[in-house]
């Protein structure tokens, strides 16, 4: 039975109902359909976000390795002790600030996420 069919069954008096209720139905599948496709792509770009925060952590930790080897390398046996202990704090500081940004964005407050429901 088409909906053209189920509408005449209905009546006049009803058809103005019927027709409001299925706007109503197709709008919300429109909303469902608009939240779907918005975590689709927030899922994919956490996933590039991942990737570029990790490569990025990958760069910092062999670059700073690569500078305290060539300071070493300079300065032999006279490198002060001051120096690796504030390397290894620095190093230490940026990996925690990268792994705080991804941990923000990767799972945001739940007060915005409640007007998507």
């Amino acid at each position: 039975m088409s909906e053209a069919d189920i509408l005449q069954e209905i009546g006049p008096a009803t058809h103005g109902a019927a027709s409001e209720r299925a706007k109503t139905e197709a709008y919300n599948q429109g909303l469902r359909e608009a939240s779907v496709f918005k975590a689709e792509q927030e899922n994919d770009l956490r996933d590039k976000f991942f990737k570029v925060a990790v490569w990025l952590t990958f760069v910092i930790v062999g670059t700073s390795i690569v500078g305290i080897g060539a300071y070493i390398f300079l300065k032999g046996s006279q490198m002060s002790e001051s120096v690796i202990i504030t390397w290894i704090t620095a190093v230490v500081v940026e990996i925690i600030a990268i792994l705080k940004i991804m941990a923000k964005y990767l799972f945001p407050e739940s007060s915005n996420r409640a007007d998507d429901s």
